[in-house]
């Protein structure tokens, strides 16, 4: 049987500067599947000229350039053939 689960997340509320680059991460243990992972904003999927999405070991990490319109809730879910899950990575980002 398989198993999908978050193993770690940026979980608390945060502000930055404007002009500031911030970075979200989050990792998923999957077995057998590889999940496809997906960055949403605001619960808007992520497609986003200004943000990088860099995979790493079995996660990503969002890289955003803290403008003032990058404020919102982030968050990621991972899927497989066996389920989703969704994680509340950073509830609330302000950029000041």
């Amino acid at each position: 049987e398989g198993a999908l689960e978050i193993i770690d997340a940026t979980e608390s509320d945060s502000q930055f500067d404007g002009d500031e680059i911030f970075e979200l991460h989050c990792c998923f243990y999957s077995h057998p599947y590889c999940p496809t992972i997906t960055w949403y904003k605001d619960g808007v999927e992520i497609k986003d000229d200004h943000l990088t999405i860099r995979k790493i070991r079995q996660g990503l990490t969002l890289k955003v350039f803290a403008k003032l319109d990058a404020g919102g809730n982030y968050t990621c879910n991972a899927t497989t053939p066996y389920g989703e899950v969704k994680s509340n990575t950073i509830r609330n980002v302000q950029v000041i």
